[in-house]
């Protein structure tokens, strides 16, 4: 196309966005805010929204047996890779 600009804009999201959105994906949007609420508190001891990077890489790995279990083993460890890369930009 001549004479359009295509920009690419990055919008900056807390982990916790980024998290919600990535399940989202695979599990519909209320049941990921659920399953983030509920992970982020029993393995952190924290509200999701104040989620840090650090808390994060431990949060994450709790996913994996729920994820196994709904979409399989390889496609959970592919998508909780990508969640920790997007987020490690």
């Amino acid at each position: 196309m001549r004479g359009v600009a295509v920009y690419h804009l990055e919008i900056l999201a807390t982990p916790y966005e980024v998290l919600v959105s990535r399940l989202a994906e695979l599990l519909g949007e209320a049941t990921a805010r659920s399953a983030v609420n509920t992970f982020c508190k029993q393995t952190v001891g924290v509200a999701p929204t104040a989620l840090t990077a650090s808390q994060l890489s431990i949060v994450l790995p709790s996913f994996r047996p729920m994820l196994s279990i709904l979409i399989g083993s390889s496609k959970s460890d592919l998508v909780l890779k990508n969640i920790t890369q997007e987020l490690n930009r």
